[in-house]
């Protein structure tokens, strides 16, 4: 699947990734990117994973937790690069994208 970023977004502007679990049972994602983004910064590997949990008796509450795994080459080796900023920012996306969702299903009912 290939990604881009809105205009005027920072970051990277574009890049694509497989998606190897898409478990909509136990709201787990995981997916590899490819090429484009972080690959085009000297990453070989980069995989993360995203898993909703629901909050027992709290309705419309969850937690959200991610994974990242990846390998940089020794040439561009940065601790920055290594930051999960990029997977708490589409984490931050998809929960509002959920808030929405949640309160306009609630309203409409």
């Amino acid at each position: 699947m290939k990604l881009k970023t809105g205009t005027g977004t920072a970051g990277l502007p574009w890049y694509k990734e497989k998606c190897t679990v898409v478990d909509d049972e136990r709201r787990v994602k995981d997916a590899e990117m490819l090429e484009g983004g972080l690959m085009d910064l000297g990453f070989t590997l980069y995989r993360y994973q995203m898993e909703v949990i629901e909050k027992e008796g709290k309705r419309g509450e969850c937690i959200v937790r991610g994974s990242i795994e990846f390998e940089l080459k020794e040439a561009a080796a940065n601790a920055a690069l290594g930051s999960i900023e990029p997977l708490v920012a589409v984490m931050q996306v998809a929960a509002d994208y959920l808030i929405k969702s949640q309160t306009t299903t609630t309203t409409t009912d």
